[in-house]
């Protein structure tokens, strides 16, 4: 998912931990999306791959509440599932 973002220019435009609508979602958990609920939407923009244990922060939903839990990119599996969203321009 990366790559893609990366080839098509949208890395810039994905979401990250100190995004606005990030922090009104984390604050504000009823006004996150219902069709991102159930999912693990990937912040790629705040992703460490630098370090030896590459991650990707997501948001997911869990009992009301929207979490930040990181996800280990080397877990091809996992990597795969993740969702990607980018602000508008």
């Amino acid at each position: 998912m990366m790559e893609i973002l990366l080839e098509r220019g949208l890395m810039d435009r994905s979401l990250h931990k100190d995004s606005e609508v990030v922090k009104r979602w984390l604050e504000s958990p009823s006004t996150y999306p219902q069709e991102f609920r159930g999912k693990k939407l990937a912040l790629w923009k705040s992703a460490n791959i630098e370090d030896e244990v590459p991650f990707v922060p997501c948001l997911v939903w869990r009992v009301g509440q929207v979490h930040i839990e990181d996800v280990w990119l080397g877990d091809i599996w996992c990597e795969q599932k993740l969702n990607a969203v980018v602000e508008a321009a």
